[in-house]
């Protein structure tokens, strides 16, 4: 009898010793109703690959790749194509001398890339577009999943015909009365592309297939209620489609169960196409082929750079771009209607463009984010004004993601939180006022009347001022208020200056954004920089007081035991009075304020705070282009207080946190592949980041895993270095030689320091994530060097 065996979790086994019948039984009732919804989605996966139904496995994030190898492989053959078998999950493209050298290259690939940081720049499976910088009017991001995968293959013909054909071009030599394909090489094979082509293809013409049989049936359906005038009904979902039916006295449970059916089929090629890219991407796949994602991320970056110059056509600027989401800056300064508006004519764009439509960024459910400007270094450091996306209505509190600020002792975090909070926030309040005053100039020309909420005297209102007309003191950035004693703020410029009301004029939002950079330039800045050099002098100040004699000699800094230990050595000490102990824990409790953390990831040891706060600071405030000067200023002026030269090397911000990126890591709940730089995404606790798409963990053991790869992937690009002259480039071919015909000195292509910083990260993971096993590996090849 066939078996298909069910999900089981951990905790359905966690039954008790005595009356566990019961138990059972109650715990199995309840997962039938659960076990309908995966049962049907089991079986529509099963009819669209002609499959058993008992063939698939019980994982639902591992039943659509296995149905993918199944199609792929039927592709294969039928166009007459060989089927790869290997026991280390890679396909046999030759010779196994062939395979080492693909081996040895691909691993020099990835040392340069991990040697580079983030790959920032589109290439060779990059496709990272990184622009960092101060952005003054509304920014959308644009949620694209794995939709950028679907148009790259739907549509790679017709991308290769926009730049010479590569699909239509036949590698074929005759000879000896026998025809060979000579598009097989260690990179990838075009007919086995075409196949994956083809594959795509099939399966968006299924989906389109099954969603015209739904609209005909509800057509019909909807007629023979008399219906026929109800255009509405066309947007409606299933439920709303069915209930209308039922309230026109035309219940049919036979369409009903029709259309449910349909709607499951269509669903399942949905999940196929949803799951390509972690298909392709994802080394356990039987069908896996590093080329072949090669070839698909060349295709992909095609997409992403025809979807950017929509972008650029209106006037849009590119903050950030990966194969999953872009974050872009419009011009628009208003949120209503101008948001709206742009985002109906960007819709339009695109859906004329033939390669862009399946992105479907008409659906608003892709438009995951809006913000009221934004503050942008990296995807790690951020931050930006929300925008409620349902009223329109600007949430005037910073949200915000600064990794720099987690490297600095907690006694400074605040303040550079505050700091780069209120640069971004300030002179945006101050754009939305001015953005009001000439609304109301605008109506006032029209001779309309507005609608803007006013006071007694017809003055616009705004929630950044009290009744008197007058700036508020506090500003809230991540929870933190701006209220400071010893510096107030000082009032901000006048939004516009005063002037008769026939004498009011319309400005664009360029003219806008232009008179806000003098803003910045001018008191608001001006009042910034005066606050941070005093409180540089109260940080001195501050820091000796607490702390008298500094730090122990004898402690490296952030190597300070956590809060709970320390309470139970307190404890431990016999023989000390109450006052004693208080003072103790007290004086624990600062060196750990004003020590610098261990986190995984530094790769250098820092210097002294001061030094290093003015660092980060200094390069957030340079962020803002219209500041370059002003911030060289503040920090010679800051220089001076520390007493160090503005000239002395290391002077340079340089990110504490070096990047160590997983490509293409797969979570096993959404099956989404994605980026993943272990060493500053956001994790709940030790080994476990969070997805950012299904807000779920990844699997430990699996990134574990792929960081193991990559040592032994970084040891193999060491050992396999070419030796070459530094002056000729000529590549050394034998053991004796020191030096080059050209009497130059032969070289490493990688140096000793950068192969030993990147096992230091990978060391720095180990023990706040809990590696045992990479902490193994990295003993054993640490004994080499």
């Amino acid at each position: 009898m066939p078996v298909c065996p069910a999900p089981f979790l951990e905790s359905d086994s966690n039954f008790p010793a005595l009356d566990w019948q019961r138990w059972i039984c109650r715990r199995f009732a309840s997962k039938i109703p659960q076990l309908f919804g995966w049962w049907r989605s089991r079986l529509a996966l099963c009819r669209a690959a002609s499959m058993p139904v008992c063939s698939l496995p019980d994982k639902p994030s591992m039943m659509a790749p296995a149905v993918l190898d199944t199609l792929f492989a039927r592709q294969l053959r039928k166009d007459h194509q060989l089927l790869w078998s290997s026991g280390k999950m890679q396909p046999d493209l030759g010779e196994s001398s062939q395979a080492l050298i693909d081996a040895q290259e691909g691993s020099i690939d990835v040392m340069l890339a991990v040697l580079q940081g983030k790959d920032h720049e589109a290439g060779r499976g990059g496709g990272q577009i990184n622009n960092p910088g101060i952005y003054r009017s509304v920014c959308l991001e644009v949620n694209m999943r794995t939709k950028l995968c679907i148009c790259a293959l739907q549509h790679a013909r017709h991308l290769s015909d926009m730049e010479g054909g590569e699909l239509s071009k036949k590698m074929i030599r005759k000879g000896d009365g026998m025809s060979k394909n000579m598009d097989h090489t260690s990179e990838a094979s075009l007919t086995s592309f075409e196949s994956l082509i083809n594959m795509v293809q099939d399966i968006a013409k299924i989906y389109d297939d099954k969603e015209a049989d739904i609209t005909t049936l509800r057509l019909r359906w909807q007629k023979a209620a008399g219906l026929e005038s109800r255009t509405d009904l066309a947007e409606e979902a299933d439920a709303d489609f069915i209930a209308a039916m039922e309230s026109a006295d035309h219940p049919d449970p036979s369409l009903v169960a029709r259309l449910e059916e349909l709607r499951v089929e269509q669903d399942a090629q949905t999940k196929l196409l949803d799951g390509l890219y972690s298909w392709l991407a994802s080394p356990t796949s039987l069908m896996h082929d590093a080329a072949l994602l090669r070839k698909v991320h060349q295709y992909m970056d095609k997409v992403l750079q025809l979807f950017i110059m929509e972008l650029t056509k209106c006037d849009c600027k590119v903050i950030h771009a990966s194969y999953s989401r872009i974050l872009f800056a419009t011009t628009k300064v208003r949120v209503i209607p101008d948001v709206q508006h742009f985002w109906s004519s960007l819709c339009g764009n695109v859906r004329t463009k033939r390669v862009l439509q399946p992105l479907a960024i008409q659906d608003v459910s892709c438009l995951s984010e809006l913000f009221y400007g934004v503050m942008w270094l990296d995807p790690a450091n951020w931050a930006g004004i929300p925008i409620n996306p349902d009223t329109g209505e600007v949430v005037w509190k910073a949200r915000s993601s600064w990794k720099i600020a987690e490297f600095l002792p907690p006694a400074v975090r605040p303040s550079l939180i505050l700091y780069a909070g209120e640069l971004l926030v300030g002179p945006q309040r101050e754009l939305y006022k001015r953005t009001q005053t000439n609304i109301l100039a605008s109506v006032d020309e029209a001779g309309e009347v507005n609608d803007i909420p006013a006071d007694a005297e017809g003055k616009p209102m705004d929630e950044d001022v009290n009744e008197e007309d007058e700036p508020r003191v506090a500003m809230e950035v991540d929870g933190i208020c701006n209220e400071t004693e010893d510096a107030p703020m000082k009032e901000p410029a006048p939004a516009v200056e005063a002037a008769p009301e026939a004498g009011l004029s319309v400005l664009k939002g360029t003219e806008l954004i232009e008179g806000l950079r003098e803003f910045v330039r001018g008191e608001f800045f001006e009042d910034i920089r005066c606050r941070i050099l005093h409180y540089m002098d109260d940080l001195q100040v501050q820091q000796q007081r607490e702390l008298p004699g500094g730090l122990p000699s004898d402690t490296l800094p952030g190597d300070m035991q956590d809060n709970e230990d320390s309470d139970d050595e307190i404890n431990a000490n016999d023989g000390q009075t109450p006052a004693e102990r208080k003072a103790e824990k007290m004086r624990r409790h600062l060196e750990q304020k004003w020590s610098f953390p261990v986190l995984p990831g530094r790769r250098a040891p820092p210097g002294a705070l001061d030094f290093e706060f003015m660092r980060t600071l200094v390069c957030v405030l340079q962020l803002e282009d219209c500041l370059q000067d002003q911030v060289m200023y503040l920090r010679e002026s800051i220089c001076k207080k520390l007493k160090m030269s503005s000239f002395r090397v290391g002077i340079d911000f340089m990110n504490p946190c070096f990047p160590l990126l997983l490509r293409d890591v797969v979570c096993p709940w959404c099956c989404t592949s994605s980026h993943l730089d272990v060493t500053s995404h956001p994790a709940n606790k030790a080994g476990s980041w969070i997805c950012l798409h299904c807000k779920k963990t990844y699997e430990k053991d699996a990134v574990q895993a792929r960081l193991v790869d990559l040592l032994e992937t970084a040891v193999q690009a060491w050992q396999s270095q070419e030796i070459t002259c530094r002056k000729c480039k000529r590549m050394r071919n034998t053991l004796l030689q020191s030096n080059c015909e050209c009497f130059g000195l032969f070289q490493a292509r990688f140096k000793d320091e950068d192969f030993r910083l990147v096992l230091k990260i990978l060391r720095s993971l180990v023990a706040p994530h809990e590696m045992q096993w990479l902490g193994e590996m990295l003993d054993l090849y640490e004994q080499l060097l």
